[in-house]
């Protein structure tokens, strides 16, 4: 999702819409003001998107009052990511958990087929 920049895209179009409904002093359909996403995270390989992602993160809070967060759906380090078929750096999961523990954004298990052999593994890594 993030490899293509779209989501920067989607999340332009989520602003100008909250802003919209904001100006007409409408409430919108979320009444707690929060945006949740889950996501595989895959733009903590790259610093400049982790700033980019912090960026659309403040500027949602201080312009709309609103709180976007990520929910981390995360195979863990023993598993392959089938869907882009490449190791994940420990340098990733440094950076992801540095921004999840800053940003107080949670974790949601993500299991797949693929990686399930090395589950055991990954939970024990999870717990370290």
């Amino acid at each position: 999702m993030f490899y293509d920049n779209i989501w920067f895209d989607i999340m332009d179009l989520f602003y100008d819409y909250f802003s919209y409904m904001k100006n007409k002093q409408t409430i919108p359909v979320n009444k707690e003001n929060a945006i949740i996403i889950p996501c595989n995270m895959s733009f903590c390989e790259d610093l400049e998107k982790i700033k980019k992602v912090k960026e659309y993160v403040h500027k949602f809070r201080d312009d709309l009052d609103m709180s976007i967060s990520f929910s981390g759906s995360i195979d863990g380090k023993y598993a392959t990511d089938v869907r882009e078929k490449k190791e994940v750096s420990d340098e990733f999961y440094d950076r992801l958990f540095t921004l999840m523990k800053e940003e107080k954004w949670e974790f949601h298990p993500m299991i797949s087929y693929e990686g399930i052999k090395n589950s055991l593994k990954n939970y024990k890594w999870w717990r370290e």
